[in-house]
């Protein structure tokens, strides 16, 4: 048996204060009448205040890219028990976001807010970046985001005496 203080009846419910508490049977007795009642299988939910962001997914990869080309991905921000809104990083070309700030409702809403990550390399390079989400009382959250941007030389291509450049490959009857 074990005594459970701060226990105390208002309105017709027991109210029991369980800090420091973990079982899972409870006597409580009543010291007026003698009256012991049992308490079988409590649940307690715990709902944290505390501001939460989450990221999906936390990477990025874009692989290759030609330079002038462009491509998108995306990933999505949720958000709970947020105070304010979220602010990503700002990201440096040839990375741009569709988006700088996420409102708490956007954040909090069912489907949380897609971001859209743009890569459009202009030179050859080689990217690894991080972008930052920060909000009031969140722990920082991050995506992490690579790619490659690579020159792309054209092709000559000589078809029954007529020259064909290309930027890709093209399939001419009879091979490449």
């Amino acid at each position: 048996t074990t005594t459970i203080l701060n226990a105390y009846k208002t309105t017709g419910k027991i109210k029991v204060d369980f800090t420091n508490y973990s079982y899972k049977y409870f006597y409580i007795k009543n010291a007026g009448s003698n009256r012991t009642v049992r308490i079988e299988s409590i649940k307690i939910y715990y709902s944290s205040s505390t501001p939460t962001i989450t990221v999906t997914p936390e990477t990025i990869s874009f692989g290759t890219i030609n330079i002038g080309e462009s491509t998108n991905k995306t990933f999505v921000v949720k958000g709970s028990n947020l105070t304010g809104n979220i602010t990503l990083s700002e990201s440096s070309a040839p990375i741009t976001l569709s988006s700088s700030t996420i409102t708490k409702a956007e954040a909090e809403s069912a489907n949380g807010k897609t971001i859209t990550v743009t890569f459009s390399p202009t030179t050859t390079t080689n990217i690894s970046e991080t972008i930052t989400l920060t909000s009031s009382g969140a722990e920082s959250k991050t995506v992490k985001v690579t790619g490659i941007g690579q020159q792309v030389y054209p092709v000559h291509y000589y078809v029954n005496g007529t020259e064909i450049t290309a930027l890709k490959e093209v399939v001419v009857a009879g091979g490449k």
